[in-house]
């Protein structure tokens, strides 16, 4: 998922972090930014060292594609200044089936055209780098888990743990981020973060498992199936999140009319 700061909704809500968002970005979150993008300066660089590595540009092309298009399927977080896209299952892949750099590079390019455009309402470069860099660093270090248990004969673990691992490393920092623009609660944050997208890192994780046994036999042109699996679960998280939102609202209604009702 990645942070954005958007601007108060035009449409009423009870939406409590929303109202303080016009506050400026504290100290303890630039400091949070600066070191994400160190590390993701530095992951890319040692992505870059190793790029002589890179093995069937077909197949990492195909994935970045996919990876490209689900990033723009994405629905923001009720409560929340931050959005999720449904990209994860590609990069899943990416980091347990491909070399290092492709991985990395894939994380970079997708995270980059999810943020994208830099000047909508709620987003700017800085969210932006910082978003690149927080996935850039899930990315590495769950690559690197990866390929340490792929090489220790644990390789049916790299799957299920560099998820887990990726899903720390990508939450974790934005709940950070968002708690101390927002001045808010970080363990609260993380808590509402881990609720909306918990289920969505389990089944992409599945899926990627999927992904996996069938590039056996179909190849690894299957991920475009996937895709269209994932534009399903868009649609459905997108449900499921407008009512979310319309509930605090309907209830507020509810009650200003119950009110007005025992006024008279």
């Amino acid at each position: 998922m990645t942070f954005e700061r958007q601007p108060l909704p035009q449409k009423s809500t009870l939406n409590v972090v929303a109202k303080t968002q016009g506050t400026n970005m504290t100290k303890k979150a630039q400091v949070v930014i600066a070191i994400a993008t160190a590390a993701g300066i530095a992951s890319l660089a040692y992505g870059a060292a190793q790029s002589g590595l890179m093995t069937e540009p077909a197949r990492f092309a195909m994935v970045l594609v996919v990876a490209v298009l689900a990033a723009r399927l994405k629905v923001t977080l009720p409560g929340l200044t931050g959005s999720m896209a449904f990209n994860l299952p590609f990069l899943l892949l990416a980091l347990t089936e491909l070399p290092f750099a492709q991985a990395v590079a894939i994380a970079a390019v997708a995270t980059l055209t999810q943020c994208l455009p830099f000047r909508r309402p709620g987003m700017r470069p800085v969210q932006a780098l910082f978003n690149v860099a927080t996935l850039i660093n899930a990315t590495a270090l769950s690559a690197a888990v990866a390929q340490t248990l792929q090489h220790s004969g644990s390789a049916n673990l790299a799957l299920p743990i560099a998820t887990a691992v990726f899903f720390v490393a990508n939450t974790l920092p934005v709940a950070a981020v968002i708690a101390f623009t927002e001045k808010a609660d970080m363990a609260a944050i993380w808590g509402r973060i881990f609720n909306a997208s918990f289920a969505s890192f389990v089944l992409s994780a599945g899926m990627t498992s999927m992904i996996v046994t069938a590039d056996r036999f179909f190849g690894w042109q299957i991920s475009l199936v996937t895709l269209a699996v994932m534009f399903g679960v868009r649609h459905c998280y997108k449900f499921y999140f407008a009512g979310a939102e319309a509930k605090p609202l309907q209830e507020k209604l509810q009650a200003a009319a119950v009110a007005a009702l025992g006024n008279r």
